[in-house]
């Protein structure tokens, strides 16, 4: 890091194959080549594969398993572990890391042990969840705590809270041809330190308005925040929670993550004799049909940094849900959105919404056509894009169906679009391992995120490294066959 700015991440440039005449796409070409990484790791030679030689790095698809994200497709494994895009140091997650209003007059002035974590993530909001299971929380609760407790977080629950008659109004026709208020979210640059006390109480007051736990689920949802339904003859079909047209929630968790972070724990403890959290890693790869020569070594004490972000993000998603039904009110009409946007989004769901606000983009594991397990894994390491929500919207239905997570959300179509036109391309950056241990740092709390704010924390978008995985929507069936689908 310099002294001026906020910490960079450095990776190798990726490897390219020597061009053909005539010239032809990767994905005809790739298995003949392998890349070595330099001596000096700025770069990869790229050479023809040589069966003597089992030192380089396979590219292409792992396996001809359908479905892989385009990272794989193109650089396989192999090339992303030797880039840090799967492994890196495994150092231990900090203690000490905090928001910048984590010893506030208002929140902590005293520095009290007991008070570190914030107030609507300590054990009592936690219903049933045992001592045992809640310190293995305590990593991602320290991350999810440091992200409530920092200004640019009152910042976007103030404009969330906001009433929503003053709110930006914008009238739009959905697809089914009624005509609904759409609000806009204006998220303030900075606040009083009165105003910041008012949004910190109106976020512990969700002690009264929400509570979390975990449950199995069939689906490969992280969570869910349900509307708590009020009795029979109640006035409101919800139980209100700040005013009328609010609901009280309750969070549900998926179970998988504490299974995948109790199996690490007992892989610690017993030296690898319990073998169930690595088998994660082997079965995944095994089911996908990668063979030997094409797998990489996946550092597990690497892995479960990945596991434990997105428990954190998942809690923080799940809290802006819980947060906005309990201060956005949307009694007025029973099928107007029931989330406002933020600027500049395309879509209103607000759980994702909020991710992007904090991390800079919705961070995600690279490859999620697997089982809970292993997308809670992540194995092969994590991605995000350019914009989280490019591809968010349907031109025939009010919702849109995200394939990847099971989940519905209302959006708002951009004006004056032809339904039949391609959307832009999306994309893709892979995320560098390095960047995911750092933010459990201290480092990156006491040092760049204290001089620079929470920008210093955004995920870093290597551009020599970007992908464009193009929209297939409107192509024909030669297109779909012969034509690339990502550059």
């Amino acid at each position: 890091m310099s002294s001026g700015t906020p910490r960079t991440f450095y990776v190798p440039d990726p490897p390219q194959i020597p061009p053909s005449d005539p010239p032809q796409h990767w994905s005809k070409v790739s298995s003949n080549w392998t890349a070595h990484l330099k001596s000096d790791k700025t770069g990869f030679d790229v050479r023809p594969i040589d069966p003597n030689d089992s030192t380089g790095c396979r590219l292409g698809p792992p396996s001809n398993a359908p479905d892989y994200n385009v990272l794989l497709k193109k650089y396989g494994m192999q090339v992303l572990a030797a880039s840090g895009f799967l492994n890196h140091t495994g150092a231990r997650m900090s203690e000490e890391i905090y928001g910048r209003l984590a010893f506030a007059d208002f929140r902590n002035p005293t520095h009290e042990e007991t008070l570190k974590i914030h107030p609507v993530l300590r054990p009592n909001m936690w219903g049933k969840t045992t001592p045992q299971v809640y310190a293995m929380m305590v990593p991602a609760l320290r991350l999810a705590t440091a992200v409530l407790d920092d200004p640019i977080t009152l910042n976007y629950f103030h404009a969330l809270s906001t009433p929503s008659d003053l709110m930006y109004t914008r009238l739009s026709t959905f697809p089914d041809g009624r005509t609904e208020e759409c609000k806009t979210m204006e998220i303030p640059d900075t606040l009083s330190e009165a105003e910041q006390q008012v949004v910190y109480d109106k976020i512990c007051k969700m002690q009264s308005y929400t509570n979390w736990g975990f449950e199995t689920t069939d689906d490969r949802r992280y969570g869910i925040t349900i509307p708590v339904e009020a009795s029979k003859h109640a006035a409101e079909y919800f139980v209100p929670a700040s005013q009328p047209g609010t609901c009280k929630t309750e969070i549900r968790l998926n179970y998988c993550f504490i299974k995948v972070l109790s199996w690490f724990s007992a892989d610690q403890e017993t030296r690898g004799y319990d073998e169930r959290y690595r088998r994660i890693f082997v079965d995944t790869q095994t089911k996908a049909q990668i063979s030997p020569e094409r797998r990489a070594r996946i550092s597990l004490n690497s892995a479960i940094y990945r596991t434990t972000f997105q428990l954190a993000s998942s809690i923080l998603h799940e809290f802006a849900h819980a947060f906005s039904l309990a201060y956005y009110e949307t009694h007025r009409s029973a099928s107007a959105p029931s989330e406002p946007w933020v600027k500049g989004n395309r879509c209103n769901e607000q759980g994702h919404a909020f991710e992007n606000h904090i991390f800079g983009g919705l961070v995600r594991p690279i490859d999620r056509q697997f089982g809970h397990l292993q997308v809670i894994s992540a194995p092969f390491g994590f991605y995000t894009t350019h914009q989280w929500d490019v591809w968010k919207f349907n031109d025939h239905d009010v919702e849109y169906d995200d394939p990847e997570d099971g989940q519905s959300w209302e959006v708002m179509d951009a004006e004056d679009t032809d339904p039949d036109a391609p959307r832009e391309d999306d994309r893709v950056f892979p995320v560098p391992q390095e960047w995911t241990e750092w933010v459990f740092s201290k480092e990156a709390w006491s040092i760049d995120v204290d001089r620079f704010g929470p920008s210093a924390i955004k995920v870093p978008k290597i551009a020599k490294w970007q992908l464009c995985n193009h929209d297939t929507k409107t192509w024909t069936d030669d297109e779909l066959e012969n034509r690339p689908q990502w550059d």
